[in-house]
């Protein structure tokens, strides 16, 4: 299709043709006429997600332009939705760090439309960034995630502001404190406070910081979604005991239906006497969490507990469709042990169908013999192994020795991402015998019609069709590109930038 015919089609063809379009499609189609740059501008400013330096100062610094120096003169902050800014510039200067903090500055203070906002480098989450943006946002804002930054002093200074300041859409709140310490407490213990009868999702990534900034909490009652402890960040010295303990203190939340733990040392064990409350979280319906945990929500008593239907421990993941896994850094689960904290699987009122865990090794000959207890109701299984499983001849009994009795089970998985982590052309060693998983699986139906889907690595994924199995190949081998723009020296920098291809520009 020309320019012209493009130009002339009816603003709804032309919106929706837009939103097919990629921001480096879509900015071209803006600067090829001014009709379009008119109509289109809106979808390409409605939601920007900055994950590199070069796109973000870029974007930054045309935001922050004076509209009237525009060629439309017209405010495009007053479109933005959603902004998220998530990039890691170790090679970025001081001086250019200041320059682009000053102009994410000047551009939330305009987004007074803003609904939705994401701004992780904590280099960024200043006390002057954070005003400007509860100043401009507060009446609309849904969802918030600010990575505070803990050496900011002044953060207590606005705090006297925001009993002024309404947030009357406010539900989701994530917050990365680096302590309880963090002058940060003070100014999001009272966001926390005034919208606590709202809030469906809260994220603390310090578990320690819990306690402090939900004390003059009463009640949660429309939490749904709760996040303790961020990637990397441990617990502190509490026992795994006085972690759970903490429960004990939290305000009831009786609707919560999904509850996250991360970052348990490789060396906390679970002792038994340790329990989580029936009336905690009572209705339960996700965990994810440290294997060690696990028991503890559901613990051997006369009644079933919780209505738990999904479980991921250690972060365990499979993506089915590109094959992409993950994983908790820093532990190797053993197997013996994972084996003992699944054995509670059958306490939950779920019962539980969903179940993906991390284990640093397993021999294939133990499977049915150790999984016949915990797998029975299960209708999807992941397994994340730190590296190949032993005895992986005994794979072909599996029908009879497993699957025999999982009848539910449609979705087996194994993944080997942490070989991938560490060099992505690694995978298990019969990741590629295609004749010897055909022939297992054809083995397997003697034992299971439930079985549809079957993953022996991140290389390929089976599928069982009316054909039979057929299988195609996952990207979880390919490699991202690398985006390096380090070399920068931001000269003539007060301009609207309008190179092709940015997420965002202005023409002159």
């Amino acid at each position: 299709m020309t320019g012209d015919a493009l130009n002339k089609l009816p603003v709804e063809l032309l919106n929706a043709i837009g939103r097919l379009c990629g921001p480096s499609e879509l900015s071209s189609l803006i600067l090829s006429s001014r009709r379009l740059h008119e109509i289109l501008t809106t979808l390409l400013y409605t939601s920007i997600e900055l994950y590199d330096y070069g796109t973000a100062r870029t974007c930054i610094r045309t935001l922050s332009t004076d509209p009237t120096s525009l060629s439309l003169k017209r405010d495009l902050c007053s479109l933005v939705r959603s902004f998220t800014l998530n990039f890691s510039h170790w090679g970025l200067s001081p001086f250019l760090r200041t320059k682009l903090a000053r102009r994410l500055q000047r551009a939330l203070g305009r987004m007074t439309g803003l609904q939705h906002v994401a701004l992780t480098p904590t280099y960024f989450g200043t006390s002057a960034i954070f005003s400007a943006l509860v100043r401009a946002t507060g009446p609309t804002l849904r969802s918030l995630k600010f990575g505070a930054e803990g050496g900011d002093k002044d953060a207590n200074v606005f705090a006297g502001l925001l009993p002024h300041l309404v947030f009357p859409e406010l539900v989701s709140i994530n917050l990365p404190l680096s302590g309880v310490s963090s002058p940060w407490v003070g100014p999001f213990t009272q966001i926390l406070s005034s919208r606590a009868t709202n809030i469906r999702s809260l994220t603390f990534d310090l578990w320690e910081a819990l306690s402090p900034l939900i004390e003059d909490v009463d009640a949660w009652p429309r939490l749904e979604e709760l996040t303790l402890g961020g990637k990397g960040v441990p617990f502190g010295e509490r026992t795994l005991g006085g972690k759970l303990a903490a429960f004990s203190e939290f305000p009831p939340a009786p609707n919560l239906r999904s509850l996250t733990l991360l970052c348990v040392s490789d060396g906390d064990e679970w002792p038994e006497s340790i329990v989580v409350a029936r009336d905690v979280f009572p209705n339960l319906e996700t965990l994810a969490c440290p294997y060690q945990l696990l028991p503890a929500f559901l613990p051997g008593v006369e009644h079933k507990q919780r209505p738990i239907r999904t479980v991921r421990l250690n972060q365990a993941y499979y993506d089915e469709d590109g094959g992409e896994g993950d994983f908790e850094r820093g532990v190797q689960p053993e197997w013996e042990s994972l084996c003992e904290a699944l054995a509670c699987i059958p306490h939950s009122a779920g019962p539980i169908v969903n179940l993906s865990f991390f284990v640093n090794w397993f021999d294939c000959g133990d499977l049915g013999d150790d999984a016949v207890l915990w797998s029975r109701t299960l209708e999807r299984l992941a397994i994340v192994v730190y590296q190949d499983p032993g005895r992986t001849h005994a794979m072909k009994d599996w029908g009879k020795d497993f699957f025999a009795h999982t009848p539910h089970l449609r979705t087996f998985l194994l993944s080997d991402a942490p070989l991938k982590a560490s060099d992505s052309s690694l995978s298990f060693m019969f990741a590629d015998e295609v004749r010897k998983q055909h022939a297992w699986l054809e083995k397997w139906e003697e034992h299971t019609s439930a079985l549809k889907k079957v993953a022996f690595s991140s290389e390929f994924m089976w599928r069982k069709t009316g054909g039979g199995w057929g299988r195609r190949r996952t990207n979880a081998s390919a490699e991202d590109d690398d985006d390096d723009d380090d070399d920068d020296d931001d000269d003539g920098d007060d301009e609207a930038d309008e190179s092709e291809g940015s997420v965002a520009f202005e023409e002159e």
